[in-house]
């Protein structure tokens, strides 16, 4: 009987302990803004309102909040994975692991509308996807009366290139892409490169990080010489003879950090050089909105700092290496060749893919790039004005066609 007892506390002690410690960790720690692990802003705590309480999105963000900021968060996750892979499930947190190391995210935020959204699912909102089709085939037809054209790249999500390396259903990616194409008219000049870069990663390149949810700079290489062979240009287009690549060993990516399958290798990131690459200059605005006399409203851009190249080389020694191209995320910056002669200029709005793609086309067009993840995109004609427009290219990966609803609020005219 006396054992017995004994058995009994042991087995309380063994789960009230660590409970405890947890919880007097949890309250004596102070709360992190970000993860570098991550490459994300952590949940704090939320701000209780009538209105989020109302709406639910306190209790979520509360839920977010004990999640990113419990003690040992990233030792757990890993135990986590390990465990789920020991149960033969092939994925963890929302992350599916294939052949050779191949991670690819399935699980997704998914937009519904603006008091909507439904976390972690594979689930999709086909109005949201319609909306922004829609304003698109709107978007083509205001800048056809500017006599300007547009040209929208959909990168695809590495899950809809590596499918076929995992036991994930392409039935769901092969939905999603149905709808985009059904929602796009024919005049919209739409650039597919799911095709290209599928047999690309079954021929062995490697298009699309095995860490990472971007592609790669030979994926964005292909997406460019795609993308000039769209236009008409194919002529024009420069050879990879013509760059030296610099190879960077150990980059782990976001994919990597959420799945917690620590055993998977690194993966090497590429900067491709070429000769004259120091004469271009990439500039970063602000953009600032007041009254006149007269108290009407108006736009105005501030010129920011400003560096040569393309690469912010400091992001290299960090976890977040891929900032190392376009210097990660700004609002708005031009790239501009320093020379006298006469070149086009190309109106950007993109995601974060975007940016390795940048060196490749900065040798044929200055470049207006619109940071369309920043948010408070305003109508194009205000950049036109500014800077110049000669043509509008949108590159904006099918994850957050998923997420956001950012392109439906995309217009031209003021």
């Amino acid at each position: 009987m006396k054992h017995q007892k004994i058995t009994n506390l042991l087995t309380v002690l063994l789960f009230v302990i660590p409970l405890a410690l947890g919880l007097i960790l949890f309250a004596a720690l102070p709360d992190k803004d970000f993860s570098e692990e991550e490459n994300r802003d952590l949940q704090t705590f939320p701000k209780l309102t009538w209105k989020s309480l109302s709406e639910g999105k306190f209790g979520q963000e509360m839920n977010e909040y004990f999640a990113d900021q419990f003690p040992a968060r990233d030792a757990l996750v890993e135990l986590k994975g390990l465990s789920e892979l020991a149960l033969g499930k092939g994925e963890n947190n929302g992350v599916v692991l294939g052949k050779d190391g191949q991670l690819a995210v399935r699980w997704f935020d998914a937009y519904v509308d603006r008091l909507t959204r439904v976390y972690d699912t594979d689930f999709y909102a086909k109005e949201s996807i319609d909306a922004q089709t829609s304003a698109l085939n709107k978007l083509q037809a205001e800048l056809a009366e500017q006599g300007l054209d547009l040209t929208v790249i959909i990168p695809p999500r590495t899950l809809d290139v590596v499918g076929g390396q995992t036991n994930y259903p392409m039935q769901s990616t092969d939905a999603l892409w149905a709808d985009i194409d059904a929602g796009l008219d024919d005049s919209v000049s739409y650039l597919d490169l799911r095709k290209i870069m599928q047999d690309a990663h079954a021929g062995g390149e490697s298009v699309y990080y095995r860490t990472d949810h971007h592609w790669t700079t030979e994926g964005a290489y292909m997406a460019y010489c795609a993308l000039m062979n769209e236009w008409g240009k194919q002529s024009e287009i420069i050879p990879e003879s013509m760059f030296t690549i610099e190879t960077v060993e150990g980059f782990y990516g976001t994919t990597w950090s959420r799945a917690g399958l620590k055993f998977v290798g690194p993966d090497s990131l590429e900067i491709w050089h070429f000769e004259g690459e120091e004469n271009y200059t990439v500039t970063d605005w602000t953009m600032q909105t007041g009254q006149n006399e007269q108290g009407s409203s108006y736009i105005d851009f501030v010129r920011g700092d400003s560096f040569s190249g393309f690469y912010n080389r400091e992001y290299l020694e960090q976890k977040d290496k891929y900032s190392a191209f376009l210097d990660g995320t700004h609002g708005v910056l031009t790239v501009k060749k320093n020379t006298d002669e006469q070149r086009q200029t190309l109106l950007v709005l993109k995601d974060s893919f975007f940016n390795s793609m940048v060196p490749f086309l900065a040798q044929h067009y200055d470049l207006v790039v619109i940071n369309l993840s920043a948010g408070g995109v305003k109508p194009l004609a205000y950049y036109a004005e500014q800077f110049g427009c000669d043509g509008v290219l949108i590159v904006y990966n099918a994850e957050n066609i998923i997420e956001n609803n950012a392109l439906a609020g995309v217009k031209y005219a003021k």
